[in-house]
């Protein structure tokens, strides 16, 4: 038994895992399944080819695909928990794997297909969406296309030019549209083929819609320049015809004014005025007329649509001009008559008298002996010229008048010809004379001025060549910039004078090549003048080139100094070899080196240009250019100096930055990880609340050690890279680096143990778990097997049989837990877990615990088998009981042989069912020795039974034997009973079976009653044949008796009505007591299986009432998904509830017998069903409840330890050693803090779920309370803490901002004090404005630094108000401060003040220096000038003496500056007073001499021009009276014709004479 038991644990336990398989395989199936039917489902969607109908359905599709795309994303995590559950079972070794891995590679390869096709459906969706996009864009084209074509096709052109305009106007407006509209179209053919060419599926439709629009818009084109064309034809012929109209309405004007013409001359002189008006009229509009006519010929040539009209109306205006013509010509010859010929003699006459006059005036030969005298000469004789002029159109109109009065007095025609030689022969000869003198006039004029331009140019040479020559070299920049400035505007003077020598030469060379008649003295004129202007410029060229040389000498010297002091100033600078320790004070170092390099590198370019303009300047030949190149030589030679002690302090600075920077990242460094390692030494680890927080946290916090692992590379690397470069600090950095590295290495070994122990502590949390699970399912088993319970009935026994069958299964599926227990207990042993020992503790436990159950098991298991046992062997005895009993002999002997044969035979069948019989008692009888053999518990029991059904046996025996004899004998006694009466035995044999009311006592009882009775219903069916050949037998019987009286004989009657109604009785209440078998079975069916269900109810309801709700979160997790599987199996249950209420009320809404009893069964498992569901929905309820509370007591925890590490932190003591560091300290205060602000929410939700579960759960009200209460105390202590920190680090900040200001300006100031108090003096404008410049920077720089003092002291004031902490050092700094500001700035202003009175003097010198040059030159220029020959010279000298007048202003003013400004600095105690009175007086006495040497020069001028202005006018008086003399002394008077004419004359010639004697006097 022992083996066969083992065996069937091992087979058990093989099932158990085989079932645990199967589960997890169909789990695995059906998950599979319905991710497949999902993927069927979705698949649906994805490869929907519906791609919309327009552009909003398209949007509603993908606005549909997307929430399809996030139900996708959705239900992927369930796909990869089908992939890692077969993963895990394959690797688990399934026993079927490869039917996993066949299913998860389906769901794989459908779902990534799935994938695909949802991809597809996007990229279709995505491909409709442009070309729905395109469509709109396309039709809403098309439909403006369509519009604009609908104005196009309009026939109407305008009917006037106005209406035409407005309709080229609206053309216009239409063509602007189209050229906007042809963009869109051209983007919309070139995105059709990105589309055909990017779909396919849709080409076909794209290129049809863009053939679509390519055909409208041609078509649109092609009616727009069509309408353009139409426009612009009727525009042309609208404007021809208008001009056409306007020409023809202009020469019917005319041709109505001509229309009062007469025939008659008696007004000729207006008829004449009329003609010549009408005639410029039609020249007038004989333009418009040849514009109309080119017009129709242009049209004409371009074949113009309304060509014809155009000709029409040009032949009309043609036609009409012709005829105007012809008519004005017709007008013209009526008044060419009639002229009194009288009037043109006597105008001739008088003609000739002028032309007389005239001559006598030309006769003169006086050409004048200079300028003036020629201009005089030539102003009379352009007079003379002009009354000639209008003596020659006189002349000419006497000539056309002669001509018209030949032709119209033909009779007076010798007389008119007479006058007119007369007057044409004078006109000629006095032309011939005025020709003459004009000649001789102009030559002579053009003689003089000749001489005269050519002794101006002479003169100006030889003036500009003394003060060119009378030019010194300048011995500084100012000067020699003002030189060549004077010198280059003597240059324009000159350039300006070019043209008045060229002038002078053509002039003369023109002279010369006319052959004048003075051709030998312009000869030797030009070669003076030639030699004066080159001699001139040669003097110019070589000035130039040694001013030019003096200009770049002494720039070179100026920049040179400049180089020399800057590189001073950077020497000094670099002089100081200071490092600092702190990083701000290298950084502050470094700023101030690179301020340095960035000045050097930008004058490192100057000295490039310096000697390179050295050399340019020693190579041009410059008079200095050894000088020069020593020069270049010595700067470049000290600039090499500065660069590479440039670079010496560069290194030096760039390795302490080096140095200093890798000390900061160090402590840094250094600072994390002490914090760190705090974290890392707590042992947070033995509380084992909220184990798997701590175990995420503590992940983080080595996430976090991981994340640094890069920045503490990088210090080391920073090092060693500093150490390998032979950095000045190696050791130093050695013993930083190993001292990180050590750090470093112990930090991440604690935050590895302590990771380890926390994996510790959370396995032991999940073992104790385990065991604790395991241990409370031992007695639970323990429990079950001490029921004493063994069956009242056999299928009571079966069914305790089945649950300890699963009990069984249950305790070998626990051994492979037991067995995990243990191989983990021992490898935590192994492992050196630091819960060994109780852990090794608590697996000893469950392992006694488990090996406890063996012997109750197999006790309950063979008391069970011995029940069944039993149990069977009474079903069996009870049976063959019933059988025994139910054999049962009739009395009957039959009436007749055929019926005692028949009782015969059937005693002979019974005899088989007796010995049947008895081999069955023996069978029993065997098994109830085997039993008593075996010591059953009920051996006697069995005995008895067996006893008794022996007994029965016996008796039955012989009875049989009994019966056998008395059939025999009634068989030969009654072989005559008819077959009547045998079936009449027959039936009333059956009939004692049908009369039985045993209805069975259990379900497989009635089933055998059942079996049995269906047989005998069956027999009396069969008895129906018997029984209706019986009555064809009586039928023939009767046929053949035939009763005198009609009634039967009764030996006739009897068997056939006793037969037929037994039969029909029989059959009756067979079928009652089927029914009622049935209704019993079916009542034993129903109480099994009310019976089955409630022990299963019972079984359950224990667990629904259990007040095990966990010991934290997790636990109260594990329960709750416990208990939802239990809920999911009541729930599962539920279908039996229905099933066991559907048979009740089918049993109970019919007539059945028991109705009340099954009721009652009912209502007892529903009173037990409802007890289960109120526990279950009540522990599920408090499980929540529960769950509720540990989440509390967990996020409560969590913030508790949180609120401690944060404490932790902000308990440091270290308040930064300098700004970086204390900035660093606050970043990562200002870090914790930003933590705690979450931290309060949490905490008031916190507080907020407290109250709620207080006022929700009264049984944990306590409890919660209390942990509401510690957080709030913590919550309250970290805030002070934080608050008192963040007090502290702010009050370090400021004080190390302090001391970086304040070290930071005394460093400044320190630096300034000596370039502010420098008693270096200039010795030029120049050097002393750069010192004055220098010095303003300085006061820039102190005045820039003047808001960071302020700051400083602001601040320093501030910390001193507020009490800080260093406020005796703070003051003393101040202190120090402000001396050594005030310090400064009084040194500042003493050095300007000597710097302001030594620019001072050196600018009163050069503007002295300056005039006293400009009075040199303007003294000498004084001297040698001459008063001039002739009133244009002295003019000119005038002119010029005026401009030095004006020039004197200026000057002028600059000596009064100077004066006054030497006169402030004599009051001003000036340090060089005598010097400045000196160059006062000096100044003052050359000024007054200039001043007077121009007045009186300005006073011979004026006497000089007076001299010469009444020579000419005498001259010109004199030449007038000559003239007069000759007019006065005339004889005309002598000829009395025209005396009238003549005294008019004269008289104008007294009032010409009378004008003059003013003049004279």
């Amino acid at each position: 038994i022992e083996e066969r038991y083992a065996a069937l644990q091992v087979k058990a336990g093989e099932r158990q895992v085989k079932l645990k398989e199967s589960a997890s395989l169909h789990k695995l199936r059906d998950d599979a399944a319905e991710v497949e039917a999902f993927i069927t489902d979705m698949r649906v969607i994805a490869t929907s080819k519906e791609a919309g109908n327009d552009l909003d359905h398209v949007e509603q599709l993908q606005k549909n695909f997307a929430d399809f795309k996030t139900e996708l994303l959705a239900n992927e995590t369930r796909m990869e928990a089908i992939g890692t559950a077969a993963s895990s079972m394959v690797t688990d070794g399934h026993s079927c794997k490869t039917d996993i891995e066949g299913v998860a590679q389906t769901v794989k390869e459908n779902w990534k297909s799935l994938l695909q096709d949802a991809d597809e459906r996007k990229a279709l969706l995505d491909a409709a969406h442009k070309v729905q996009t395109f469509n709109r864009d396309a039709d809403e084209t098309a439909s403006r296309l369509s519009d604009y074509s609908v104005q196009l096709d309009t026939s109407d052109c305008g009917s006037s030019l106005p209406s035409v305009q407005s309709l080229m106007r609206i053309h216009d407006v239409l063509k602007r549209n189209l050229v906007a509209v042809e963009g869109k179209v051209s983007s919309l053919h070139t995105t059709a083929g990105e589309l055909q060419a990017a779909y396919e599926t849709f080409a076909r439709d794209v290129a049809a819609k863009d053939g679509e629009i390519q055909a409208s818009w041609k078509a649109l084109q092609e009616k727009e320049a069509a309408r353009q064309t139409a426009l612009s034809h009727e525009n042309d012929l609208q404007v021809f015809l208008g001009g056409a109209r306007s020409a023809m309405a202009a020469l019917r004007g005319a041709e109505t004014s001509s229309a009062d013409f007469d025939d008659h001359l008696l007004n000729a002189e207006v008829l004449q005025s009329k003609l010549d008006d009408f005639k410029k009229d039609l020249a007038s509009y004989e333009s418009q007329v040849q514009a109309t006519q080119a017009a129709k010929a242009d049209y004409e040539k371009a074949e113009h649509a309304k060509l014809a009209a155009m000709a029409e109306k040009e032949e009309e205006l043609t036609t009409f001009w012709k005829q105007l013509q012809t008519l004005a010509a017709e007008r013209e010859e009526k008044l060419k008559a009639g002229q009194d010929v009288e009037l043109y003699i006597r105008d001739a006459k008088e003609a000739v008298g002028w032309m007389n006059e005239k001559s006598t005036i030309l006769s003169s030969d006086d050409y004048g002996d200079d300028v003036a005298a020629v201009q005089a000469l030539l102003k009379t004789h352009e007079s003379l010229e002009q009354d000639l002029s209008a003596l020659n159109d006189k002349v000419k109109a006497l000539k056309q008048r002669s001509a018209e009065l030949q032709k119209t007095h033909p009779k007076s025609s010798d007389r008119v010809v007479a006058s007119e030689m007369e007057a044409t022969a004078g006109w000629e000869a006095l032309r011939q004379k005025a020709d003459a003198r004009k000649s001789k006039l102009d030559d002579s004029y053009e003689l003089q001025q000749f001489f005269s331009s050519t002794r101006d140019l002479v003169s100006w040479c030889t003036d500009a060549k003394a003060l060119i020559s009378s030019e010194t070299l300048a011995e500084d920049v100012p000067g020699a910039d003002a030189i060549l400035k004077k010198h280059a505007k003597r240059k324009d003077e000159i350039s300006a004078r070019k043209k008045a020598f060229s002038d002078m030469e053509a002039a003369g060379q023109k002279m010369i090549d006319e052959k004048h008649y003075s051709s030998e003295q312009v000869k030797e004129k030009m070669s003076q003048l030639a030699n004066e202007q080159q001699t001139l410029l040669e003097l110019w060229e070589k000035r130039q080139k040694e001013f030019s040389d003096s200009m770049d000498l002494q720039v070179f010297n100026r920049d040179d100094e400049q180089l020399h002091r800057w590189m001073a100033k950077q020497e000094a600078f670099l002089a100081k070899g200071d490092l600092a320790d702190p990083l701000e004070e290298v950084d502050a170092l470094t700023a101030n080196y690179e301020d340095f390099e960035k000045k050097l590198e930008t004058h490192l370019p100057v000295f490039d240009e310096h000697d390179g303009r050295g050399k340019e300047l020693s190579t041009a030949g410059h008079f200095a250019s050894e000088t020069i190149q020593s020069r270049c030589t010595k700067a470049l030679e000290r600039r090499d100096a500065l660069l590479a002690s440039a670079g010496g302090r560069k290194e030096l600075l760039k390795n302490c930055t080096k140095l200093q920077q890798l000390l900061h990242d160090s402590a840094d460094v250094l600072g994390w990880m002490s914090d760190m390692m705090k974290v890392a030494q707590d042992e947070s680890y033995k509380n084992p609340i909220n184990l798997q927080g701590k175990l995420k946290k503590h992940e983080a916090f080595r996430a976090e050690i991981e994340a640094n692992t890069k920045r503490v590379n990088e210090v080391k690397d920073y090092g060693e890279g500093l150490v390998a470069d032979e950095h000045y600090a190696s050791e130093r950095i050695k013993e930083e680096v190993d001292k990180l590295q050590k750090q470093w290495e112990q930090l991440k070994e604690a935050a590895a143990e302590k990771q380890q122990k926390l994996v510790e502590a959370n396995q032991q949390q999940a073992f104790n778990r385990l065991t604790d699970d395991f241990t409370q399912w031992a007695s639970n088993v323990e429990t079950q097997l001490a029921s004493e319970e063994l069956g009242k009935d056999l299928p009571g026994v079966t069914n305790l049989l089945k649950k300890h069958g699963l009990l069984e299964a249950d305790v070998k599926a626990h051994e492979e837990r037991l067995e995990m227990i243990r191989s983990q207990a021992k490898k935590f042993e192994e492992d050196g877990h630091f819960g060994a020992e109780e852990i090794g503790a608590r697996a000893t436990a469950a392992a006694e615990k488990y090996s406890a159950l063996a012997a109750p098991q197999s006790v309950r298991q063979k008391a069970l088998d011995d029940s069944r046992d039993l149990q069977q062997f009474l079903r069996d005895v009870a049976d063959e009981e019933h059988s025994i009993k139910a054999v049962v002999f009739s009395p009957n002997r039959g009436s007749n042989v055929t019926e005692a044969l028949h009782l015969q035979r059937a005693h002979a069948g019974i005899q088989a069912e007796v010995k049947a019989a008895a081999k069955r008692v023996k069978v029993l009888e065997e098994r109830a020795k085997v039993l008593h053999e075996q010591g059953h518990y009920a051996a006697d029991n069995i005995q008895t039974s067996c006893t008794s059904l022996g007994q029965d046996l016996v008796k039955l025996q012989d009875s049989f034997e009994e019966r056998r004899l008395d059939l025999e004998e009634s068989c030969k006694e009654q072989q005559y009973d008819a077959d009547a009466k045998e079936a009449e035995a027959w039936l009333k044999e059956k009939e004692l079976l049908i009369a039985c009311d045993d209805l069975g006592k259990d379900e497989d009882a009635t089933q055998a009653l059942m079996k049995k009775h269906e047989a005998l219903h069956n027999d009396l069916e069969s008895f129906k044949a018997t029984v209706s050949k019986l009555k064809e037998q009586r039928a023939q019987l009767k046929s053949m008796q035939d009763s005198p009286d009609g009634a039967e004989d009764a030996s006739l009657t009897a068997p056939d009505g006793y037969l037929s109604h037994n039969l029909v009785v029989g059959v009756m209440k067979q079928q009652e007591y089927l029914l009622q078998l049935a209704a019993a079975n079916q009542q034993h069916q129903f109480a099994n299986l009310v019976q089955v269900e409630k022990e299963w109810v019972a079984a359950k309801i224990p667990i629904a009432a259990s007040d095990n709700f966990g010991s934290d979160l997790e636990h109260g997790v594990e329960l709750k998904k416990a208990h939802t599987d239990f809920c999911a199996e009541v729930s599962a249950r539920q279908v039996n509830m229905d099933n066991v209420w559907a048979k009740c009320a089918s049993m109970t809404d019919g007539e059945h017998p028991e109705k009340e009893e099954i009721k009652k069964m009912a209502d007892n498992l529903d009173e037990c069903w409802k007890q289960l569901l109120q526990s279950s929905e009540k522990r599920s309820q408090l499980l929540d409840e529960a769950i509720e509370v540990h989440t509390f007591n967990k996020n409560a925890d969590e913030i508790l330890s949180w609120m401690v590490e944060k404490e932790s932190i902000l308990s440091a003591e270290e308040l930064g050693k300098d700004v970086a560091d204390a900035e660093n300290l606050k970043r990562n205060h200002e870090t914790v803090l930003s933590d705690l602000t979450p931290i309060e929410d949490k905490v008031k939700s916190i507080a907020e779920e407290a109250t709620r579960l207080q006022d929700a759960y009264s049984q944990h009200a306590e409890a919660v309370g209390e942990k509401q209460k510690a957080v709030a105390s913590t919550w309250e202590s970290l805030q002070a803490t934080a608050k008192g920190r963040g007090e502290k680090l702010s009050a370090s900040e400021q004080y190390q901002r302090f001391l970086a200001v304040w070290r930071d300006m005394v460093t400044w100031l320190e630096k300034i004090m000596p370039l502010v108090t420098s008693d270096q003096l200039g010795d030029s404008v120049e050097s002393a404005e750069e010192l004055v410049d220098t010095h303003k920077e300085h006061r820039e720089d102190i005045d820039a630094h003047c808001a960071p003092y302020e700051q400083v002291v602001t601040f320093g004031g501030k910390l001193v108000e507020e009490k800080h902490y260093e406020l005796a050092d703070i003051e003393g700094k101040l202190a120090t401060l402000e001396t050594a500001w005030s310090a400064t700035n009084e040194a500042w202003k003493t050095c300007k003040a000597l710097l302001d009175e030594s620019l001072q003097l050196q600018v009163l010198k050069r503007d002295a220096n300056q005039v006293n040059t400009w009075i040199d030159q303007k003294s000498a220029w004084m001297s040698r000038e001459s008063l001039g020959s002739s009133i244009e010279e002295v003019k000119g000298l005038m002119k010029v003496q005026e401009d030095f007048g004006k020039s004197l202003v200026p000057q002028d003013e600059k000596v009064t500056a100077i004066t006054e400004t030497a006169t402030k600095l004599i009051a001003a105690n000036h340090h060089a007073a005598e010097n400045i009175k000196e160059t006062q007086r000096a100044l003052a006495e050359r000024w007054k001499d200039l001043n007077a040497q121009h007045e009186e020069r300005s006073q011979s001028l004026v006497q000089s021009l007076a001299l010469h202005t009444f020579y000419k006018e005498a001259d010109e008086e004199e030449h007038w009276i000559g003239e007069q003399q000759k007019t006065a002394s005339d004889e005309c008077y002598k000829d009395t014709s025209d005396l009238e004419g003549k005294l008019q004359k004269h008289a104008g010639f007294e009032a010409e004479v009378t004008a003059h004697t003013n003049a004279i006097d």
